[in-house]
């Protein structure tokens, strides 16, 4: 990459390589004369290494360049499409090991921003990666956890939202894992919140994240009793949460882990597979249960082997019915990236007309946020309203699913796309636009 040098000093510098004076060890980094103050000079780096440079007028001043190899074309736009091209090779052995090495080495290189100009590449490039857009995306955040530990500064993107906010629930669970006292992990949801709360929401991940990591199966003495194994966690979100819904959405991150442990044989979960949802009607708070039963979805479609049709009779078979419309738009947002790859939806629109009355609008709304979970990065939105305009036919349906999606749009994006988006939809359905609120 090209360097630019300039000066706030006011006098004239000469940036050069170390040893002062010869500038031996990189000698044509060197611009063989002083610089005006008002001047800059520039010089491309091709060698791999450590470069330490001093003011050659001023030697006290210092610096070092850090210069690394990397995949290929990682230090451009055309190079991470030549990069995604060459992940999606169908002929290499291992192409998740080489979308984590292209998404490591741009963190490490480039910060928070390239990273994700590169997940949006490969994104484009190849359906597998699509299928697993949510699981890199933790990668991202659990590597990005690793610089700020080391007090590295990472930055704050709202490219962070992509594939349904998994960089936090990564950075989160890596926070809590190493030990990090629970309060700093929710002032760290604040931090970021609050520097990012222009440009998009990331305080339910955030939340979620800590709940998600703070159930990861090392208490021994838990294994072979599901109740216990998420007591700690409930603890936890019960004294984190200032209210029932923050209660709710940090228990949300503990029962998406028990239905993620429940399919490793290794912690002897106790599962009765006929009534997968008994974990849920035993908590004894509204927010627990109904974050039991939106993330017992990955549950759900695991048991039937990813049958849509199937994993819904779960839910029409729920005792308490109060929960099963948001039940319904988990399970339905869920499966939406099951088909996401073949961009083939309309067996799973058929599956939510087959519901009992009731549970349609809220599958069909389902439907459409699993595109703004797991959609195209930064166009989620489109593919979630194409959706409501061509699955949703009543209007009851319409309102659902175009208000799920409105008020998603609303926490994703900032305030003028919202406001196109909006603009977009027929006023009637516009119930959680910006502008009307």
């Amino acid at each position: 990459d090209t360097v630019v040098f300039t000066t706030t000093r006011g006098q004239p510098f000469w940036p050069a390589s170390d040893l002062h004076p010869t500038h031996t060890i990189y000698p044509e980094f060197d611009p063989k004369q002083p610089i005006d103050p008002d001047k800059s000079w520039s010089f491309r780096f091709d060698k791999i290494g450590e470069w330490q440079f001093h003011d050659h007028l001023a030697p006290l001043f210092r610096g070092v360049i850090t210069v690394r190899d990397s995949l290929v074309g990682i230090r451009s736009i055309e190079g991470n499409i030549q990069l995604a091209k060459k992940c999606a090779d169908p002929t290499l052995g291992n192409k998740t090991q080489c979308w984590q090495d292209a998404l490591g080495q741009a963190l490490d290189q480039r910060g928070i921003d390239a990273v994700f100009q590169v997940f949006s590449n490969l994104y484009d490039a190849d359906a597998d990666f699509r299928q697993n857009c949510h699981g890199l995306t933790h990668a991202i955040g659990q590597q990005a956890y690793k610089k700020f530990k080391n007090n590295e500064y990472i930055g704050a993107s709202p490219k962070t939202s992509y594939c349904g906010y998994g960089f936090y629930h990564g950075f989160m669970e890596s926070l809590v894992h190493n030990g990090a006292n629970f309060a700093d992990a929710r002032e760290f949801c604040v931090l970021v919140n609050k520097q990012l709360a222009q440009q998009t929401n990331v305080w339910t991940p955030c939340l979620h994240g800590i709940g998600h990591g703070v159930i990861d199966g090392s208490d021994q003495t838990a294994w072979g009793n599901t109740e216990a194994f998420i007591r700690p966690g409930l603890a936890l979100c019960e004294k984190l949460g200032v209210d029932d819904y923050e209660k709710d959405i940090c228990a949300s991150g503990v029962f998406n882990s028990l239905a993620n442990f429940y399919g490793d044989q290794k912690y002897h979960l106790p599962l009765d597979k006929q009534n997968p949802l008994a974990i849920c009607r035993k908590q004894h708070t509204t927010y627990f249960k109904a974050a039991c039963y939106e993330e017992m979805n990955t549950l759900l479609m695991s048991l039937t082997n990813e049958d849509f049709r199937h994993a819904t009779r779960f839910i029409e078979a729920m005792s308490e019915r109060e929960y099963q419309a948001r039940a319904i738009d988990a399970l339905a947002s869920y499966a939406t990236h099951f088909t996401l790859a073949e961009n083939q939806h309309a067996s799973d629109i058929q599956t939510c007309r087959a519901l009992q009355p009731e549970l349609r609008a809220p599958c069909i709304a389902g439907l459409a946020a699993g595109f703004m979970e797991f959609g195209t990065p930064e166009k989620e939105y489109a593919q979630a309203l194409a959706v409501c305009h061509d699955s949703a036919k009543t209007f009851d349906e319409k309102k659902a699913c175009f208000g799920r999606i409105l008020w998603l749009t609303s926490l994703k994006y900032p305030s003028e796309k919202q406001a196109m988006i909006c603009a977009s939809v027929e006023a009637v359905y516009r119930q959680h636009c910006l502008a009307e609120s």
